[in-house]
């Protein structure tokens, strides 16, 4: 969400190319309080005339976008030399939009008769450029995808598509392209002929500037491809929320349960009732990426629970929601009962609801929840869940395809503390198994994910990215994970502990727990095992650190309750001698297994 003083730039703003431009110049002073992302664009043609429209995306998007464009044609040679202006510039991120028929040139016109060998030699050829950017530079990648070529004489009749058609042969291109460029660490395919359909061919390509300017798109294409752009980099930097809270009359069916009837509300394979259908469809596809479901209405609960856990027609049902207000309160009343019982802050929620008032009543007492505008027409409410980006995300864990599942496992879990005698009884009879190891490539991705959205047990909030990561790991860091399996389920990789040696002191620069684990001892368990290999490596003492943030108050005493001792006066740092490690001993009820 954008600062006043920003959104009132964005007013009258009509979206043509010259607003693009003026915007962009009035945005540039005003930008300082947003944080910067260096962009750095190389492409075989000129694409120099996107930047005011990414400038002005990348703000709508509260990113401030500092951009530097490479010579045309100068891919290899920016990428290959440590010397180059891109890394001079030092970029965060790093777009590469390598056009087919610019690369391929001539054996395009003769690609039917040799297609195997142009196919391998492009692969290989983007292959080598990443793993090239990935030696010299730190920057996430991202690879653009073949748009098919527009080439007078080589496709035949328009319409018609084959197995020998440039189109296919475009398609096999980037399915290839995308395994060689996903094979190195922070590097991604950019789904560019998605752009290109967005615009549409006819009005992406200007002919005229191609041959006068070797600028191949029009001004409607760079504007789609500068939003295009801003939100693939607002997904690489910015952690998706978390629960999608949905309204249930008018919203997720046609029409109002308590006046209608289990069958008179319209839901069904004919309009509006497919349109409903739809937004329940994209809600359902959220949950499988690991998006948790809740319930915000005002109904009878009895009447709501009977259409959903009964009507033929529900594609949702009570399994599919972690979390269901359906009474006669206000829906921000609603929404913060939501948070707390999924352990989730008010700011991971995005409100959907058909009633504009309850849109505004929500956005007026709840400023932080992100309410989605919904259009007149309920046949644009599921675009308008996906056009949000609220839940854009760069990569899907299998931990999130299971989160959903683990909520409802979490329910039990509560019970059973709610029957048992004492925590210490609770914690025995959850049965726990715990599994730890150094971060590896395979559990790299989960850990990143992790270091980049926890905010409540999050000793530092210190976001490093995976190529931060590595490098610390390269220069002597430990970085430590932990899985948490029990009689319930397996939580998943939940936990993450990260040692930076100083001379004989190592200091905690991240501890860190899924909020769905606190309150087990597992930070005990953590802060143990990095003791562990800490001291085999010469470690005298652990250092913690503590940095305050609005979210994770609950975890400042943690060293005080550890036994560490207090550096200074600000509580900054702790610190607690290695020898003798019975000192750092992991909880008893843990069974606790560590893979080497």
């Amino acid at each position: 969400m954008l600062p006043p003083s920003l959104s009132a730039l964005f007013e009258g703003f009509d979206g043509s190319q010259s607003a693009y431009s003026a915007l962009a110049r009035k945005l540039e002073p005003a930008l300082a309080e947003l944080p910067e992302v260096r962009v750095a664009l190389l492409a075989s043609c000129t694409v120099e005339v996107v930047k005011p429209f990414l400038l002005v995306e990348g703000a709508r998007r509260g990113l401030r976008f500092t951009i530097w464009c490479g010579p045309y044609g100068q891919i290899e040679q920016q990428v290959l030399d440590a010397g180059s202006e891109l890394y001079a510039f030092k970029p965060d991120v790093v777009f590469v939009l390598p056009r087919l028929e610019d690369w391929a040139g001539e054996s395009l016109q003769s690609f039917a008769t040799d297609r195997e060998a142009l196919r391998l030699s492009l692969v290989q050829r983007s292959q080598q450029v990443a793993q090239a950017l990935r030696r010299h530079s730190a920057a996430s990648l991202l690879w653009s995808a073949y748009a098919t070529p527009r080439l007078p004489g080589v496709e035949g009749a328009p319409g018609l598509f084959g197995a020998g058609s440039l189109a296919a042969f475009a398609t096999v291109l980037n399915g290839e392209t995308a395994a060689a460029i996903e094979a190195v660490p922070d590097a991604r395919l950019f789904d560019l002929p998605a752009v290109v359909a967005r615009c549409g061919a006819k009005r992406w390509h200007d002919e005229r500037m191609s041959f006068l300017a070797r600028m191949p798109f029009s001004g409607e294409g760079f504007a789609v491809l500068g939003a295009s752009l801003a939100r693939a980099i607002r997904a690489l930097r910015v952690p998706p929320r978390k629960c999608l809270v949905l309204d249930l009359d008018n919203t997720m069916w046609g029409g109002v349960i308590g006046e209608a009837g289990l069958g008179g509300i319209k839901l069904g394979d004919t309009f509006p009732g497919n349109a409903h259908q739809a937004l329940q469809r994209a809600a359902k596809a959220l949950r499988s990426r690991g998006v948790l479901l809740a319930i915000a209405s005002k109904n009878n609960r009895d009447e709501a629970l009977e259409a959903i856990e009964g009507h033929p027609d529900m594609l949702l049902r009570p399994a599919d929601f972690s979390a269901m207000e359906i009474h006669w309160e206000d829906k921000a009343t609603s929404l913060r009962r939501i948070a707390k019982a999924l352990n989730i802050g008010t700011d991971a929620l995005v409100f959907v609801d058909d009633n504009p008032a309850e849109r505004e009543w929500v956005r007026q007492q709840m400023p932080e929840v992100a309410v989605i505008e919904l259009p007149a027409s309920v046949a644009g409410y599921a675009t308008a869940i996906e056009d949000s980006e609220w839940f854009d995300t760069a990569v899907v864990t299998q931990d999130d395809a299971k989160r959903a599942a683990m909520m409802s496992q979490q329910a039990e879990r509560q019970a059973l503390q709610e029957s048992s005698g004492s925590l210490e009884d609770y914690l025995a009879a959850l049965q726990m198994r715990v599994q730890a190891g150094p971060v590896n490539a395979e559990t790299m991705e989960r850990v990143v994910q992790l270091l980049a959205k926890t905010n409540q047990f999050n000793l530092t909030t210190r976001r490093h990215s995976r190529a931060d990561l590595e490098g610390l790991l390269n220069n002597g860091a430990v970085a430590l994970w932990m899985r948490v399996a029990d009689k319930f389920g397996d939580n998943g990789l939940i936990g993450v502990v990260i040692g930076v040696p100083e001379g004989d002191v190592w200091r905690v620069d991240s501890l860190l727990l899924s909020c769905r684990v606190i309150g087990r001892g597992l930070e005990t368990a953590l802060l143990g095992l990095l003791a562990r290999q800490a001291a085999s490596r010469g470690g005298r003492v652990l250092m913690g650190e503590f940095v305050p943030s609005d979210r994770n108050q609950q975890t400042r005493d943690l060293y005080a309750r550890h036994g560490f001792e207090p550096k200074g006066d600000d509580g900054q740092f702790w610190t607690k001698a290695l020898e003798p490690l019975e000192n750092f001993a992991i909880p008893a009820y843990l069974d606790l297994s560590y893979d080497k």
